[in-house]
């Protein structure tokens, strides 16, 4: 517990040698330092309004107004500027940089905002010190009579004239905030007897090692030095201020948990908004209160899928105006998390025909189906887009002869949701067949029953649909072809030739699952009598194959 201080005091010695040799501050953490930081998140740059409250006739304020410059001087640094550093330096450093008397200059945005009318009733100047050396030290504050540059100024360039002690603090060793009040001073700054050109804070510059760091409007977090006015403003307000819902303005929602937005203005000359109260409903149910009270102009909501909500708003002024909740909802959205259901009309295995009609329907719960997209693959290839924005439901397909090709459907809702291309019952393949098969041989041999004889015979479809069956016939002479098997799947027959002696003639026609039928006919030609055989139109008894594959 003894070492504290003294290990406090090293490292701000070292903060301070560090900000004069390299113009900048060196920052370590402290716990306590850094949980006051998180406690209030005040904007640097814009006043900030801690409270605000209404009695009778009249509003009273607490406002944070942020400085517009700062820095510090020393007085063993003469011509250094501090204006961009982090930390503001006060009393004396003796140790290290041995940079003499500190001392600080403020300006404040005042009045920022603050009416002319406005009644003061408190002001403090309020500044976060981090760290400490030496003991206990007196403060003065004085006001200011002359402009200053916060990135100019120094210890002996231009050194701002002051008036006399406006106030005093005493300032302990423990880190936090270190207050100075400045009531009066604010009031003759508003009224306009006294410009407000800043203060100068002076502490102990008696030789030795006492001073104070506190964080400048660089280092941001909400620690920068501030001029906290408390003032009351006398209102003759009558008249309700005006809000309304402005989202969602959409009417789906893709998520169950969405955004809502309002915004409300008062009268000209009114009091301002204090606060307003939200309403929600199912759609056809009574309203329910949501939020009351709330200064917040947005709120997320959660629903549920498929229901439709409406939402609306009223303000409530500083002066107790209430404005009258509209009677119709100023916003309606339905909830729509579920994405549409696309079934594809499977495609036949084959396609008797290089153009081809695709089909699919589409489903959606709640919004319903706004469009559709197709996509395409030939083979084992990559997907590719094919037709987008698609209102209808069909299409027609085109492929070349052999070729392997899949199509997939997606549908989008007018709530946004897209199925996956991976949905059941998305993705349909064919393969087209424009190609009759190709029959391979024709064989034609005694069994040895008398004028018996077997056919025999063989087609491949290459990478077609398949054989599906076959129709042989024959004729005798010049007569008409009669069948001997029709539609069969067989590849073999017997056939009894008692006609006699002439000319027989065999044929085969072999057709695929899709109906495409062999280019041509293969034909055998037998005649009965050895004497008459026709070396060009006749086939030896024995069998023969016609054509290969």
């Amino acid at each position: 517990m003894t070492r504290a201080p003294q290990f406090q005091k090293y490292l701000l010695t070292f903060s301070l040698v560090y900000a004069l040799l390299f113009g900048g501050d060196f920052v370590w953490a402290q716990d306590e330092d850094s949980a006051q930081k998180a406690e209030t998140e005040l904007s640097a740059t814009e006043p900030t309004i801690l409270e605000r409250t209404s009695v009778a006739d009249a509003i009273n304020t607490v406002v944070s107004l942020p400085a517009v410059e700062d820095t510090y001087v020393a007085s063993n640094r003469s011509g250094t500027n501090y204006g961009g550093a982090d930390s503001l330096l006060l009393g004396y450093n003796a140790e290290g940089a041995n940079a003499g008397a500190l001392r600080i200059l403020l300006r404040f945005d005042f009045p920022g905002g603050i009416p002319s009318n406005a009644t003061i009733r408190s002001a403090r100047v309020r500044l976060r010190m981090y760290s400490s050396t030496g003991g206990g030290m007196s403060t003065t504050l004085r006001h200011l009579n002359s402009g200053w540059n916060e990135f100019n100024v120094s210890w002996s360039n231009h050194e701002p004239d002051w008036g006399g002690i406006d106030t005093g603090a005493g300032i302990g060793t423990s880190p936090g905030w270190v207050e100075w009040d400045v009531t009066a001073l604010a009031k003759q700054w508003l009224s306009g007897s006294r410009p407000n050109d800043g203060v100068i804070i002076q502490g102990d510059e008696s030789p030795g090692e006492h001073q104070r760091a506190f964080w400048s409007r660089n280092a941001g977090g909400g620690d920068h030095p501030q001029l906290v006015v408390d003032y009351t403003e006398a209102i003759v307000d009558t008249r309700p201020p005006e809000s309304r819902i402005t989202h969602p303005s959409n009417a789906y929602q893709l998520s169950a948990t969405f955004n809502v937005r309002w915004e409300g203005t008062d009268n000209s000359g009114g009091s301002g908004i204090d606060y307003y109260d939200v309403q929600f409903r199912e759609a056809g149910q009574a309203w329910q209160n949501w939020l009351l009270q709330t200064r917040s102009k947005q709120a997320s909501f959660t629903g549920q899928n498929g229901k439709t909500y409406e939402f609306r708003v009223r303000a409530v002024d500083l002066a107790h105006n209430v404005e009258s909740y509209p009677n119709d909802a100023e916003a309606r959205t339905t909830v729509d998390t579920v994405p549409p259901v696309v079934n594809v009309t499977p495609l036949a295995a084959f396609q008797s025909s290089t153009s081809f009609p695709l089909s699919w329907s589409g489903t959606d719960g709640e919004s319903g189906v706004s469009h559709y997209d197709v996509q395409l693959r030939y083979g084992v290839q990559p997907w590719q887009d094919w037709l987008q924005n698609l209102n209808q439901t069909s299409v027609q397909a085109s492929a070349a002869d052999g070729a392997p090709i899949a199509f997939r459907v997606r549908a989008a809702d007018r709530a946004g949701n897209v199925s996956s291309w991976e949905a059941p019952n998305a993705t349909t393949s064919t393969i087209v067949d424009t190609v009759g098969p190709a029959v391979c041989s024709f064989f034609v041999s005694p069994t040895g029953t008398a004028n018996q004889y077997r056919l025999s015979w063989t087609a491949l479809d290459g990478n077609g649909s398949g054989v599906r069956f076959f129709n042989v016939q024959y004729r005798y002479n010049a007569g008409a072809f009669q069948n001997i098997a029709s539609n069969t799947t067989a590849t073999a027959a017997d056939v009894l030739l008692t006609q006699g002696d002439g000319v027989y003639t065999f044929r085969l026609r072999a057709t695929d699952v899709v109906g495409n039928e062999s280019t041509r006919d293969k034909q055998l030609i037998i005649d009965s009598t050895a004497p008459t055989l026709d070396k060009n139109t006749y086939l030896p008894l024995i069998g023969v194959q016609i054509s290969g594959c």
